[in-house]
């Protein structure tokens, strides 16, 4: 192979791989932190219901609370009711509907503990 730096043939096999792939974006990662039992990196398949990942695969909120809220791009994303979870997809526009964004991926989930409006001031 040429053009790759001495050392390095197979990071290079790897990227013209990568590189020769289709674009079809089908799977994102998505950081879930905050209120749930299993927080952690999922790699989520758009379209997958926002209520999937949160209950499903990363345990719900702990042990008697409620979820409250979640935010999609970290605060800059602003929030989602529990109302919203219950209906959006982990796709751009099921989550612009509800006026957020996927952002960079990373959600924070909020339970009934959670005083929303001192999150929200702390966000500004």
């Amino acid at each position: 192979m040429t053009g790759c730096p001495v050392g390095w043939p197979q990071a290079c096999a790897g990227i013209v791989v990568i590189a020769s792939r289709p674009r079809i974006r089908s799977r994102t990662l998505r950081g879930l932190s905050g209120d749930v039992q299993r927080p952690g990196n999922y790699e989520v398949p758009f379209g997958l219901p926002l209520r999937t990942l949160i209950y499903d695969w990363a345990g719900g909120p702990l042990p008697g609370r409620k979820l409250q809220a979640v935010t999609m791009a970290g605060i800059s994303g602003g929030f989602l009711s529990a109302e919203n979870i219950e209906s959006a997809t982990i796709d751009e526009p099921s989550i612009r509907s509800y006026g957020s964004m996927l952002g960079a991926a990373g959600m924070i989930v909020f339970d009934d503990s959670r005083d929303m409006v001192a999150a929200a001031t702390n966000a500004i």
